[in-house]
């Protein structure tokens, strides 16, 4: 993936921010969220396996480590 026009560091930062714990996860639903808003675009097979590879679930809720995500 690319810089996304320099929208990546406004994500990084947005998510940071929402991260309370500081662990570098996310609900995978506020990480889309956020992407779309922005209108930055994964592809939905690369981002299946960013969720195969990369996500978890925790009380039935599926997260994200966004920032390796995004790297």
């Amino acid at each position: 993936m690319h810089d996304f026009n320099g929208k990546k560091a406004k994500i990084i930062q947005t998510l940071k921010q929402i991260d309370d714990l500081k662990s570098g996860v996310v609900k995978t639903i506020v990480f889309k969220n956020l992407l779309a808003c922005l209108d930055v675009e994964i592809d939905d097979t690369e981002f299946a396996e960013f969720q195969t590879k990369l996500g978890l679930i925790y009380q039935g809720q599926q997260y994200i480590k966004y920032e390796v995500v995004l790297r």
